[in-house]
């Protein structure tokens, strides 16, 4: 488990963006679902782990790397 490196990302909920053309896509229509104004903007922001292994054959990552970080913290108990 030594070898893993642990980094971080933040994960928002974006209800809206614009795209490459400047159009906005609406993802989800909060306003004319007539759901509450903070469900309007971006929110959430909460702070996800990523374990992260480098090898000489590559980096794993990613769901791989949360598998093999839990399965060795299993065998190591």
């Amino acid at each position: 488990i030594e070898q893993f490196q642990e980094h971080k990302v933040r994960l928002e909920v974006q209800p809206s963006f614009v795209d490459d053309q400047g159009q906005l896509v609406d993802l989800l229509p909060s306003q004319a679902l007539g759901l509450p104004q903070r469900y309007h903007q971006p929110w959430g922001g909460r702070l996800q782990r990523i374990h992260v292994l480098p090898t000489e054959y590559g980096t794993i990552w990613g769901i791989t790397g949360e598998i093999l970080f839990e399965l060795l913290k299993l065998v190591k108990h």
